[in-house]
């Protein structure tokens, strides 16, 4: 009986010391994928990422992170799929949030981007990208007065925000245009 104790454990030791291998594996893939996403080999990283995500289909930094990749790849449907697995697990994801929103607004869907922008809004008041995502995406519905007041907002929060005044500059001249056509 004794010997049939010493199995087991020995059994149990085993399957512990191979999941920690797998999870020094799976950080490891993981690492990897992050490294090639900063030099600009997204479609590489994917792969890696991939295997990390059927590791631990769990895992919201990798599905993240595949979802950034599919995104600076152009391939916004499938990004979008991304971003929504990592908001079920995590609704208030303030980087699926905006990378979902920049997906929508890229497909020329500004209704669905402003909804995301919102939430990111919610979840970051001070999150000046995604302001000036919504503004854009106003602008682009033809809500310039809107789009401005935004713009203000960005701002407010930080005065040299070039991207904010360059926006801004733009639609002030727009108005001005337009005001003189129908003046």
């Amino acid at each position: 009986m004794n010997s049939r104790l010493n199995f087991k454990n020995e059994s149990v030791v085993k399957k512990i010391s191979s999941l920690s291998d797998t999870k020094d594996e799976v950080q490891r893939l993981y690492k990897k994928a992050k490294d090639l996403c900063k030099c600009g080999k997204f479609s590489q990283a994917i792969f890696y990422l991939d295997k990390v995500i059927n590791a631990d289909p769990c895992n919201c930094d990798a599905i993240l992170q595949k979802g950034i990749a599919l995104y600076k790849l152009d391939s916004y449907h499938e990004a979008i799929c991304c971003f929504d697995a990592v908001l079920q697990k995590e609704p208030k994801n303030s980087d699926a949030l905006y990378f979902e929103a920049e997906s929508w607004f890229y497909l020329g869907e500004f209704y669905h981007a402003i909804i995301f922008y919102d939430k990111a809004i919610d979840v970051d008041r001070l999150d000046c990208a995604a302001i000036l995502g919504k503004a854009v995406s106003l602008y682009r519905l033809g809500r310039c007065e809107s789009a401005v007041k935004l713009l203000d907002n960005i701002l407010d929060i930080n005065p040299k925000d070039y991207d904010a005044l360059l926006w801004k500059n733009h639609l002030i001249n727009l108005q001005g245009k337009k005001a003189r056509m129908y003046a």
